[in-house]
């Protein structure tokens, strides 16, 4: 009682206090004790009660559905709902194939035609597998664009300048060494033109520098010198109608008026645009001066066959009707 009316007289002397009798006051005193000192004989030891929920197997079908609805409460049910069967079949595990870059092979151990074409066709076969598996190999077309690099500037014979002492000797690769089949004609020129677009699709996929620039143009040059020198090889045993125009080796007939001189194309602006490129690699500088020579040896060689303009004239003729 005292401790009430002492509660009284304090909200009786605050002006802004609510009207409040002291029974009530005394009531929210007894109540704020009662609650300290449940609180304070609460421990670990003594953990509330487990929350009692009804189980619906043995409740009747109306109370059931209305015990396993509570609001918030839907991960709590044991009405039989499985969320695991909704998840589905776990995934087969990707299996991982390793690309074999190492048996591309090396410039010692390109001695045939047969080597040539077995180097690019494990490499159009290694850049497949890291194409098909970029999303689990690092740096997929940093690695095929290297090895393809690779291939064409230090494995592979680039084709000798046609007015050299050497290819006058018969020691270039492609037009000199040995006879070539036209199965092995035509599965280089296939290798060939799936290498540049693998290298294509690579380089361009990679972020672009000084360094890859000139990686990707003297690559791509390496590719036209190497399929122009295969293009006017003449099969030994069946030669290709476009092989035989395209070397200047067809027989003059009445389908093929004018003269028959070798076909060529210009590399353009090639010596101008690879000139202040940034070749870090030195095999890289040799292949750029090996594909120049050769490039303007043929076209020497081509133009110096037509004596006077009007020969130029009905090559021109002949050059557009095939």
């Amino acid at each position: 009682a005292a401790e009430g009316a002492l509660v009284a007289e304090e909200c009786a002397a605050n002006q802004d206090a609510p009207d409040a009798t002291a029974e009530e006051l005394m009531q929210v005193l007894e109540d704020s004790k009662a609650l300290s000192k449940e609180v304070e004989s609460a421990s670990q030891d003594n953990p509330p009660a487990l929350l009692d929920l009804p189980n619906p197997a043995v409740l009747p079908a109306a109370d059931a559905a209305e015990a396993v609805q509570p609001p918030l409460f839907g991960h709590l049910r044991v009405d039989g709902l499985d969320l695991e069967t909704l998840a589905g079949n776990a995934g087969e595990a990707r299996i991982l194939r390793p690309a074999e870059l190492s048996g591309v092979g090396v410039a010692e151990g390109i001695k045939e035609h047969e080597d040539a074409l077995r180097a690019m066709r494990q490499c159009v076969h290694s850049c497949v597998l890291l194409a098909n598996q970029a999303d689990q190999v690092k740096n997929s077309y940093s690695l095929r664009a290297s090895l393809i690099s690779n291939l064409l500037t230090q494995v592979l014979p680039l084709p000798l300048a046609v007015d050299s002492a050497e290819f006058n000797a018969g020691r270039c690769f492609w037009r000199g060494s040995a006879p070539m089949h036209y199965s092995t004609q035509s599965a280089v020129l296939h290798a060939l033109s799936m290498l540049s677009r693998h290298l294509a699709a690579a380089t361009l996929s990679l972020r672009a520098s000084r360094t890859l620039d000139a990686s990707r143009c003297i690559s791509f040059a390496a590719i036209a010198a190497i399929a122009d020198a295969v293009l006017r090889v003449k099969a030994m045993d069946f030669p290709s109608e476009l092989s035989l125009h395209y070397s200047g080796q067809a027989a003059a007939n009445s389908s093929a008026p004018g003269m028959l001189l070798p076909f060529c194309f210009d590399i353009g602006d090639f010596a101008l645009e690879t000139h202040s490129m940034l070749f870090v690699d030195p095999y890289l500088s040799t292949a750029r001066t090996q594909v120049l020579d050769y490039f303007v040896s043929v076209k020497e060689s081509i133009v110096s066959g037509i004596a006077d303009a009007d020969a130029r004239l009905k090559t021109l003729e002949s050059h557009t009707l095939f």
